[in-house]
């Protein structure tokens, strides 16, 4: 596992001195536990940036529609194919991370 950051080791020690566990394992075991779950936020952080930045085309899109058949016939030519390709590696990567437990 990656190096601690000092933050983490920080609340580790406090959480171990108020619960009076005082053995460096009880630190280390808890600055592990601490640490996977930072990392395991920012993952799920970097997956809800990626989802929404796929999808802002569509919804700056929906401004200009009032739900006519002219309307609907120009959002399919408002979009551009990295839209949709943007739009399908973000549902992608949202699925990969749901099969591993992530999501």
């Amino acid at each position: 596992m990656s190096e601690i950051p000092d933050d983490i080791m920080d609340t580790a020690r406090d959480l171990a001195r108020n619960a009076g566990w005082s053995t460096s394992g009880d630190v280390r075991d808890i600055s592990h536990a601490l640490f996977a779950e930072r990392q395991r936020s920012d993952s799920l952080k970097a997956l809800c940036d990626e989802m929404a930045k796929a999808l802002e085309p569509f919804a700056d899109c929906c401004q200009y529609i009032e739900d006519t058949d002219d309307d609907e016939e120009w959002a399919k030519f408002r979009l551009i194919v990295s839209d949709y390709r943007r739009a399908k590696a973000a549902v992608s990567s949202y699925r990969k991370e749901k099969e591993v437990g992530n999501g």
